[in-house]
């Protein structure tokens, strides 16, 4: 949530190929926020999201998948 308030603007995007599903999304900060900030946010949450999901190996797969810039 902290890090979509930084966001001005966004999109995401869907590909699907076979039985799987590609997520892309690109947002642009608000003038005032720093995105290596936001870079920051959003990968605590996705290794809090991976520590939790260690009895859930479809969903640790996905996660070990996410790559934040």
């Amino acid at each position: 949530g902290r890090a979509t308030s930084l966001m001005g603007s966004g999109v995401i995007s869907f590909g699907f190929e076979g039985n799987e599903v590609e997520m892309t999304a690109y947002g642009i900060p608000k003038v005032a926020a720093n995105a290596e900030d936001i870079v920051d946010l959003l990968n605590g949450a996705v290794a809090l999201m991976r520590s939790a999901s260690q009895e859930k190996p479809d969903v640790a797969a996905m996660l070990d998948s996410v790559d934040v810039r």
